[in-house]
């Protein structure tokens, strides 16, 4: 017995003892949690403790069959004597007390666990919430790179309907050959170790053939309680092209400038040569290299 008592007042978890719905034994532990006294604890009625609003599941479930043996677990919300309420884990078994029939109750305070628990929850909703409306394209894969999510901008991007069709694919049916060989060797070399690029330049073609330029980066995220790798993709399609347009743009101009037979420089706000056009070598005699840094005047 002692022995026994020992273990129960230094348990970490509150421990009362009823008689029908009387608490006829309260461990120093329910003394803390609940604020009262060992002498205020005794003789009170156990549903003096439970929310009004848990009473009436504490009720259902005490008037429920139960398998011999087997607790009846339930999470319910309780009074403290300052009128804080905590969210409690109880459970609930039969036992023998001073020779007659009792009921021993075990109480765990979870209120910390489950306030974590919600914030957690609400973070992760916050970041679902933020990815569903980013004009990125993103994709979260596990380990073996097996699609769990991806928002309607990435489906927009690559021409899917549904998340579906993202998870019945692999990288090599929506990456370019070039693009998918600098995957697998990206891959590799992380496998080795090696530190690899957390942004990328890729190729894709979308579910139409059509061909788009995507930046894509790489980072490790939380989902749903664990780590898995999250890829945003940029669509740079048009700035790709812009910047083609303007390369095919500016070898037009300079092919018309460096055969031109006038000579045609610039210099800059020192007045130095910056430029000079290859005509001034049959006109003046100079290389345009030798002129360049010299003042204009």
């Amino acid at each position: 017995e002692e022995k026994y008592s020992t273990l129960i007042e230094q348990s970490a978890d509150g421990i009362v003892i009823l008689n029908v719905h009387e608490i006829e034994f309260a461990n120093r532990k329910m003394s803390e949690m609940f604020g009262f006294s060992q002498a205020e604890i005794l003789g009170k009625h156990f549903y003096e403790l439970v929310t009004p609003e848990d009473k009436k599941m504490l009720i259902q479930s005490e008037n429920k069959k139960r398998i011999p043996g087997v607790p009846n677990t339930l999470e319910m919300g309780m009074l403290c004597k300052d009128g804080r309420r905590i969210l409690a884990d109880t459970r609930s078994l039969p036992i023998v007390y001073k020779d007659r029939p009792a009921r021993m109750v075990i109480i765990r305070d979870i209120t910390e666990r489950k306030r974590a628990e919600e914030e957690l929850k609400a973070s992760e909703q916050n970041f679902r919430n933020s990815i569903d409306s980013s004009s990125l394209g993103i994709r979260i894969s596990d380990i073996d790179n097996h699609t769990l999510y991806a928002n309607q901008t990435l489906l927009d991007i690559f021409g899917y309907n549904n998340i579906d069709e993202v998870i019945a694919k692999s990288p090599q049916d929506y990456y370019s050959p070039e693009s998918y060989a600098e995957y697998l060797a990206m891959r590799e070399k992380h496998g080795f170790g090696e530190v690899i690029p957390d942004q990328v330049d890729i190729d894709i073609i979308r579910k139409d053939g059509a061909v788009r330029h995507l930046q894509a980066s790489f980072k490790i995220v939380l989902w749903n309680g664990k780590k898995q790798y999250q890829t945003q993709y940029n669509d740079i399609t048009a700035r790709k092209k812009m910047e083609e347009a303007l390369r095919e743009s500016e070898e037009k101009y300079r092919l018309i400038v460096e055969n031109t037979r006038d000579i045609i420089f610039t210099v800059d706000a020192r007045e130095e040569y910056v430029y000079v056009s290859p005509s001034v070598k049959g006109i003046l005699g100079y290389n345009p290299t030798e002129l360049i840094g010299k003042l204009f005047l």
